[in-house]
């Protein structure tokens, strides 16, 4: 029992994270998209959700 539960909170501590990572890059995406506003951003943001359903 306990090594199941061990494992499910490194899940849910990595979901966490990964959760954490996604708001971060969002708003950091933001702040750029604001910046910049360039034809690159929208590529960059294509590769990011692409990269994210991969990860799914």
């Amino acid at each position: 029992d306990t090594v199941d539960n061990t494992l499910l909170i490194e899940m849910l501590w990595t979901t966490k994270v990964l959760d954490f990572l996604g708001i971060l890059w969002g708003f950091l995406m933001e702040e750029y998209i604001r910046e910049k506003c360039s034809t690159d951003v929208l590529s960059l943001l294509e590769l990011f959700s692409a990269f994210n359903r991969s990860n799914e």
